[in-house]
This record gives C-alpha cells, structure tokens and sequence, in this order.
C-alpha cells in the first residue's frame, strides 16, 4: 500500500484492523466509527489484482465475509474473542464471463 493512501487514512481516523493467518496475509483491513456507525475499508493493492488488472473476486468476498462477522460480533455486543460463536452466514458468490 501507498505511504500517501495509508496517511490519508489516518489522517480520517481509520485505523488497521489486528488480525492473524489468512486475514494478515489478505490486509492491512481498516476501520473507524463515524456516528456510531462502524465502517471498513481495504485498499487494492497489486497483490490483490487477478491477470486482467481487476481486484480478484475472491478478495471481495473475504472483505464481505470478514466485515459481516465483525458488524454482528458489534451490533450483538460480543468482542473478541467470542465467549460463545457467532453465526455463519450463507454469502452465494457467482462469477460472470465476459
């Protein structure tokens, strides 16, 4: 990632996400709570591009997969780590051929 898209990040208050495994692999994932609203970003980076230029599918469903978890670890009131499991959510992923 970019010195200046990492410093406009925090420069807005977003901060990384601490993760682990796959996920640390995947990031840095970001966060910040604007109005009591939680928000998530992840900036694209060439590791994340497939053979075409565009960020890989997969990559997007792992953001998705990783931010519904944490929104419904928040809107439950659990924290990390969980006393008790979270439900898992069925996220159908379909890809397009062009």
């Amino acid at each position: 990632m970019t010195d200046k898209a990492t410093e406009k990040l925090k420069s807005s208050g977003w901060t990384i996400v601490d993760t682990t495994g796959f996920l640390h692999l995947v990031g840095p994932l970001w966060q910040r709570v604007v109005n009591s609203g939680h928000e998530y970003a992840l900036v694209a980076q060439d590791k994340h591009h497939n053979r075409r230029g565009l960020v890989q599918g997969g990559l997007l469903m792992t953001f998705a997969d990783r931010t519904c978890g944490m929104t419904a670890r928040y809107v439950s009131g659990r924290r990390w780590p969980p006393s008790s499991s979270t439900p898992t959510l069925s996220i159908p992923a379909r890809s397009a051929r062009f």
